[in-house]
């Protein structure tokens, strides 16, 4: 028989490794609340993002994204490496 939904949660909130990132998050929720209004309150209209796209574009490099770019279209496009063996994050 397959496991519910909250027992796979409550076994995934055993890992050490998901403990230590939800501590992390528990600890700058308020700076990315901050950053969420910071974003939100930014002008970006549709087909006119620039303003928008340059502030997230320097909250990538602040967190050192890799290969932070622009597309054709002005989409940014952006690579966090998490280091050998772990997982990368393209957004």
């Amino acid at each position: 028989m397959a496991k519910s939904n909250k027992q796979c949660l409550r076994d995934l909130m055993k890992r050490d490794d998901v403990a230590r990132a939800m501590a992390m998050i528990d600890e700058n929720m308020g700076n990315m609340v901050a950053d969420i209004i910071n974003i939100s309150q930014t002008p970006g209209p549709t087909f006119d993002e620039g303003e928008r796209a340059d502030l997230i574009e320097n909250l990538y490099r602040d967190l050192n994204a890799e290969k932070v770019a622009r597309d054709d279209v002005g989409n940014l496009i952006s690579h966090i490496s998490l280091g050998e063996g772990g997982p990368n994050i393209y957004l």
